[in-house]
C-alpha cells in the first residue's frame, strides 16, 4: 500500500489560521520544531503500520525531504518514489540520473496524479521555470517582473503560469546580470534557472537522442522515456495509465493538460474527474499492449 506523503509522518508544516493566502503557505513553522525528533517520530507511525499490515508500504517522499526519511525507509527495507523528471543531479550538473544510478529500493514512475503526464509535461512545461515562484523569488529582492520578464522569457511562448527561457540567456552570469544580483545573494534563483534552461536538451540527451529536441519523434519518444524507467534499479517501475498511452495513438487529439488527474491545492470539477476515451474492452485490443509486453521483457520486467 502507498504512505502518502511520507515526510508528514516526520515533521508537519504548520500555518497559522490568520496568515493569508498570498503568502503562499511560507510563512509557517515545523512541528515537532526540533529536527532531532524527526526521526524517531516518523519511525514511531511507521512501526504501528508494518506492526498492523502484511502488506509491503511504499512511501511517497517527495518535495522537501528530511534527511532521516531516506534512513528510515533504508531500516525498515521500504521503498520510496523516484520520478523520472525529477530523478537529477541536483546541485551540480542537473543532469538526469541514468537508471544504474536510481536508488534500489524506490517505486520509478514517470508521473504521478498530482502532475502533467510525459507529453503534457515535455509539451508545456520542460525548459520553462514556474511563474508564481520565480515572482516570488524576486519580488523578495525587490525586482519589478515587469521590468524583466521580456529581457529573460520568451512571454509569447509562456503560457500555463509557465516561462519559457530565451535561448540567449545561456548563462547564469547573463541571467544574473539582468537581475544586476550576486550569485552569494540569489542561490534559490540561480537553482531554479540551472534546473530549468536547457531541461529539454539534458532530456532528449537522457534518452538518447541525438541533436536538438524534436516533436517528429513522438512515439518513440515515449517508448525511450519508459525503456529507461524500467531499466532503472529501482525495484517497482509503476507508470499511469495515460503514459503506457502515450506510446501510440490512442491519445491523440487529445489535450495533454486535458490527461492530468489532480492540481494539489485547487478546488475545481477537473480534479479527480478524468475518464479515458475507451473502455477496457477496447483497451484490450489495442496493438500497443504487444509494445509494452516487449518493453517490459526487454528490461526484465516480466
Amino acid at each position: 500500500f502507498r504512505i502518502d506523503h511520507l515526510v508528514g509522518l516526520f515533521r508537519i508544516w504548520t500555518i497559522p489560521k490568520a496568515e493569508p493566502p498570498e503568502s503562499g503557505g511560507l510563512n509557517g513553522v515545523f512541528d515537532p520544531p526540533e529536527e532531532w525528533r524527526w526521526e524517531e517520530h516518523g519511525r514511531k507511525i511507521i512501526r504501528v503500520m508494518l506492526e498492523n499490515t502484511v502488506m509491503l508500504p511504499c512511501a511517497e517522499d517527495l518535495g522537501v525531504v528530511p534527511e532521516c526519511s531516506y534512513r528510515t525507509l533504508g531500516y525498515y527495507h521500504l521503498p520510496g518514489t523516484d520520478i523520472q523528471r525529477w530523478a537529477r543531479d541536483w546541485g551540480a550538473s542537473y543532469n538526469f540520473k541514468p537508471p544504474d544510478e536510481i536508488r534500489a529500493n524506490s517505486v520509478m514512475t514517470l508521473s504521478t496524479h498530482d502532475m502533467m503526464p510525459l507529453t503534457g509535461w515535455w509539451q508545456d512545461e520542460a525548459g520553462t521555470a514556474d511563474e508564481e515562484l520565480f515572482k516570488r523569488l524576486i519580488a523578495d529582492k525587490d525586482i519589478d517582473f515587469e521590468q524583466v520578464k521580456d529581457k529573460l522569457f520568451d512571454m509569447p511562448q509562456s503560457k500555463h503560469k509557465r516561462l519559457r527561457w530565451k535561448s540567449e540567456i545561456s548563462s547564469e552570469d547573463l541571467f544574473l546580470g539582468i537581475l544586476d544580483l550576486q550569485k552569494k545573494d540569489a542561490w534559490q534563483l540561480v537553482d531554479l534557472y540551472k534546473s530549468s534552461y536547457g531541461e529539454k536538451e539534458k532530456f532528449w540527451r537522457f534518452l538518447g537522442f541525438k541533436g536538438a529536441p524534436s516533436e517528429g519523434y513522438k512515439y518513440l519518444f515515449a517508448k525511450q522515456a519508459l525503456l529507461q524507467a524500467h531499466a532503472s534499479a529501482s525495484i517497482f517501475s509503476i507508470q499511469l495509465l495515460q503514459d503506457w498511452l502515450s506510446l501510440d495513438a490512442p491519445l491523440d487529439g487529445l489535450d495533454p493538460r486535458a490527461l492530468r488527474i489532480n492540481y494539489p491545492g485547487t478546488v475545481s470539477p477537473e480534479n479527480w474527474s478524468f475518464l479515458f476515451p475507451m473502455p477496457l474492452e477496447e483497451m484490450k485490443q489495442l496493438k500497443l499492449n504487444k509494445m509494452i509486453r516487449e518493453l517490459c521483457r526487454q528490461t526484465s520486467r516480466c
